[in-house]
């Protein structure tokens, strides 16, 4: 659907009856929100799927946080004095 590059997150809409979506490249706030769901409505800013989409599947969240990766210290000194 051609996202990203212009900052996430990022509203899309998809009607895989037509085959069409959409992608809102505004602020992810409730004003840029409802001007992208206008615009939609006024079936402008819309476009085709070159081929039919694809939905991937993937296992259900367990409710559990990812374990912490715990780095290396360092002293900021080795990186401000060089």
């Amino acid at each position: 659907m051609g996202v990203g590059g212009f900052g996430y997150p990022v509203a899309t809409a998809v009607n895989f009856k037509k085959n069409v979506y959409s992608v809102s490249k505004e602020a992810f706030e409730v004003k840029a929100t409802g001007l992208f769901l206008e615009t939609m409505g006024a079936s402008r800013g819309i476009s085709k799927f070159q081929s039919e989409p694809v939905i991937a599947t993937s296992e259900p969240w367990d409710g559990k946080d990812g374990e912490l990766i715990m780095e290396e210290e360092f002293d900021l000194d080795d990186i401000m004095n060089s």
